[in-house]
């Protein structure tokens, strides 16, 4: 009869091997984690610098000193259940995502305005916003071990085993 790994992907590997590339689910925390910090704080850099063109008054180096609210968007991620990384669909997963992104905007907007600060652009904000919207679940995609079971539906598209079902392949954690 063979291993999972045999009856799906048709070759012998050791069992040690197969479970090495099960993810557990603290490393896929870290590397979540690392990719929202990452994508966050490529979205700010990205926003102030792409409207320095439309606003010239916008200096960078004014928004150096924002660092802390990467920390920010990370602990919203986290209240919001979004940490190790698995185990929500992908709809609700995006859905706790955008809210936590536009919380952590609305605030930040919400600031600008009760501090009458001048030397922060709102464009900069929306623009932030709409980056981190969108890099914040495309970096998760990246790094996340499985997203949306690529393997499985890989491992079906291969056909049955001989003298097996399609069902070794969908229970099996490894992926490819």
């Amino acid at each position: 009869m063979g291993t999972t790994i045999e009856a799906c992907f048709g070759r012998r590997e050791p069992v040690a091997v197969a479970r090495a590339r099960i993810a557990s689910p603290l490393a896929t925390g870290i590397s979540v984690l690392a990719a929202d910090g990452l994508a966050v704080t490529a979205s700010c850099w990205l926003a102030v610098e792409l409207w320095s063109f439309v606003n010239r008054a916008v200096v960078a180096e004014a928004y150096l000193r924002l660092w802390p609210a990467a920390i920010v968007f990370l602990a919203v991620y986290a209240m919001l259940g979004l940490y190790p990384g698995v185990g929500l669909s992908p709809v609700e997963e995006l859905r706790r995502l955008t809210l936590g992104t536009t919380l952590v905007c609305l605030v930040a907007s919400a600031s600008i305005v009760l501090t009458r600060e001048t030397d922060f652009s709102r464009g900069v904000l929306v623009a932030g916003w709409a980056l981190c919207a969108i890099l914040v679940p495309i970096t998760r995609a990246a790094v996340r071990p499985d997203p949306g079971g690529a393997s499985r539906s890989w491992c079906r598209g291969r056909g049955r085993p001989e003298g097996g079902s399609s069902s070794a392949c969908e229970r099996s954690p490894v992926s490819d």
